[in-house]
């Protein structure tokens, strides 16, 4: 099976959850909000500056943490048969 970040025709909630990679649903949420930042000038560019928001900096370094948990828990549980859920979607107008 491959696995992917999700696009706009991904749908979080219906998705076997043990299909998902740990930090697919960050993932998925820093890039949604990635979009609407708009494109680094040429001198931004030119000079480094990162085209990461302070927001969708923050959503990266979560992703990038639940993959780091998710890789330990993989060597942890290796030989059992077990589940675990990483990041359960997101429920939004409650």
């Amino acid at each position: 099976m491959e696995h992917g970040i999700g696009g706009s025709g991904c749908d979080l909630v219906n998705m076997d959850l043990r299909a998902r990679m740990p930090g697919y649903a960050v993932s998925s949420k820093q890039l949604r909000s990635q979009a609407l930042v708009p494109p680094r000038t040429f001198l931004g560019r030119l000079f480094g500056r990162t085209p990461l928001t302070s927001d969708t900096e923050a959503w990266c370094k979560g992703a990038l943490g639940e993959r780091a948990v998710g890789a330990a828990m993989a060597v942890i549980a290796a030989g059992i048969a077990c589940c675990a859920f990483q990041t359960l979607a997101e429920v939004t107008g409650a």
